[in-house]
């Protein structure tokens, strides 16, 4: 039996990225996409007590959807952390949805040394909304800084753009004031587009019409990973797949 999950507890989200895979053209949603997640009772049948004892980590990293949007997320940690207290515990986000009262309780539960919540940040106050349309960067910062201030252990992942190169440093800084433990640089592997220009994905709004492109950015010795599970992990997404 594996001893990793990633558990994709909803493929649902606020956000319209660029280079998800929960958009078409750059921009609209995809219609064959049925939204949909996991509740607390889902997971306990999928997962029960006595396999949740054998795990060593369990993470919620979505591929389509935020795991912050679904309904039992608290309540999913809590039970996960009640029957097994040395439990690793993680999560990714883009940190915009609910109020800092959640995210606070949030912190009080991921707040072991080796768990963590990655807040998904692609830039800084010029160039945030150019990656993460829909969302606000001052909101992210207020729910961060409520989980941070919790306990919890926050990490700030920048994905490298060209167009958010330049904000980087700034951006370190102020990962370190807020107290963000780790600050990690990503390129995407997500660019559909090359031509002789260079490699690039489009911007569309929701009409289909060219708003702007994405290109990565030309900077070396950052991280790269690709979005491929590991053979060391069982995988379990609300869209009814194990694997």
């Amino acid at each position: 039996m594996k001893n990793i999950v990633n558990l994709e507890i909803t493929n649902k989200c606020n956000a319209i990225c660029p280079q998800c895979y929960r958009v078409t053209d750059g921009g609209r949603p995809n219609p064959d996409l049925v939204l949909t997640e996991l509740s607390l009772k889902d997971i306990q049948t999928i997962l029960n007590e006595e396999t949740v004892r054998g795990l060593r980590k369990l993470y919620m990293s979505g591929e389509y959807g935020d795991p912050a949007i679904a309904r039992d997320t608290l309540d999913v940690y809590r039970w996960l952390r009640s029957v097994n207290p040395d439990l690793e515990l993680g999560m990714c986000t883009n940190g915009s949805l609910r109020n800092t009262e959640w995210w606070a309780s949030l912190g009080k539960i991921l707040n072991k040394e080796n768990d963590y919540c990655e807040f998904g940040i692609d830039g800084f106050m010029d160039t945030f909304h150019l990656a993460k349309i829909r969302t606000f960067i001052q909101k992210v910062f207020e729910n961060a800084k409520a989980f941070i201030d919790a306990g919890g252990n926050a990490s700030w992942v920048y994905i490298v753009f060209k167009h958010n190169q330049e904000e980087i440093e700034a951006a370190r800084q102020h990962s370190i004031n807020m107290g963000f433990k780790k600050f990690i640089l990503k390129r995407s592997d997500r660019f559909d587009q090359k031509s002789k220009t260079g490699i690039y994905s489009n911007v569309l709004d929701k009409y289909g019409n060219f708003v702007y492109r994405v290109e990565p950015g030309n900077i070396d010795n950052i991280n790269y990973q690709k979005n491929l599970p590991k053979n060391d992990e069982l995988n379990i997404s609300a869209q009814g797949t194990i694997w």
